[in-house]
């Protein structure tokens, strides 16, 4: 792998500490490219032509690695979930900080996608990580029987997304830490008072 592609690597995935191999490269050269044209024209239609020229690498080393642009896109937010939650240790209120600060340092990205043809994929695959992650949470609850769990996990997600979707639909009107201090005493209180 080209020392070049290598810090590309590195810049876009800070979290990774270390280089497997070149399949990692590849993936992350994809996902910058993706990133970048996503925000450039947030309204047009990308190919996966535009992204393997831009990546450096080309059409058939995209399908080797990806179905699509939107296993890519999946494989992206996957990887960037990881990283943000990677850093909370379970804890709801350390998840809403660094969500929140995730979205405040991606604007152009988030403003992107939540404009773009994209949005019905991008909200299908946040509902969904969200929602495991609360039920994963939830489930060392003595108070929520298991069968209706996943039905309080949904719920909870749909209401920690709608007071983002609110914040990003603003352009940002109010300050992270504002939106930060909403989800805390809505989302995190909820939470807490459910797992007991």
């Amino acid at each position: 792998m080209g020392k070049g592609k290598e810090v590309a690597y590195q810049a876009f995935f800070p979290h990774t500490l270390h280089m497997s191999s070149a399949g990692d490269a590849a993936r992350a050269a994809f996902a910058e490219a993706f990133r970048k044209l996503q925000i450039s024209n947030p309204s047009g239609r990308l190919t996966v032509k535009d992204i393997a020229a831009l990546s450096g690498y080309d059409r058939h080393t995209f399908y080797y690695y990806f179905n699509g642009i939107h296993d890519l896109m999946e494989w992206v937010f996957d990887e960037e979930a990881s990283a943000v939650l990677s850093q909370c240790g379970g804890d709801p209120d350390r998840a809403i900080d660094h969500i929140v600060d995730y979205i405040g340092s991606n604007r152009s990205l988030v403003l992107s996608l939540f404009h773009s043809s994209r949005y019905d994929e991008v909200n299908a695959f946040l509902t969904r990580r969200l929602s495991a992650l609360i039920s994963e949470y939830l489930s060392g609850s003595r108070d929520i029987p298991q069968a209706s769990q996943s039905s309080f996990s949904v719920f909870i997600a749909a209401g920690f997304l709608g007071v983002l979707y609110s914040w990003i639909e603003s352009g940002f009107e109010r300050g992270g830490d504002s939106v930060a201090g909403d989800l805390h005493a809505i989302i995190g209180s909820c939470l807490k008072g459910l797992r007991g």
